[in-house]
């Protein structure tokens, strides 16, 4: 089992990764996914998203990806009327944001701490630094 590339969350002034991918909830309520060149055993979903949390609001400001003919994908090219970063209302749920000293397992990468945000349809209810059981490395 390869882990998947992490999508990218900036917040607070900080690149944080982001475990959770939440441009595929916007294809499962039936967003068009743009033809995309397959990625790596590591990035099967074909894109990384770089995200914002901004004035407690989740955006979408970029895609990372190639179109089936090669071109660099665009924001655009997900969301057609996008003049600037997208407003996240299609996402509720939980998002994680891990950071501090990262641990290898067989499977997997753990890390010491992670931002957990609660987002309600696109807006941030919560958001906690949590340190994470570190148990299961050692």
């Amino acid at each position: 089992m390869t882990e998947q590339a992490l999508e990218v969350l900036h917040w607070q002034g900080e690149e944080l990764s982001l475990k959770q991918f939440p441009l595929e909830a916007w294809f499962s309520l039936g967003g068009e996914r743009p033809a995309l060149r397959p990625g790596s055993t590591a990035l099967k979903r074909g894109y990384v998203g770089r995200w914002e949390i901004a004035n407690g609001r989740l955006y979408l400001v970029d895609v990372g990806a190639r179109l089936w003919d090669g071109q660099a994908a665009t924001l655009n090219d997900f969301f057609p009327e996008a003049r600037g970063p997208v407003f996240c209302h299609w996402y509720s749920g939980v998002l994680r944001a891990p950071h501090g000293q990262m641990y290898t397992t067989e499977y997997e990468f753990v890390w010491e701490r992670q931002w957990v945000f609660n987002i309600e349809r696109g807006v941030v209810t919560d958001a906690r630094d949590v340190e994470n059981d570190l148990s299961r490395v050692f």
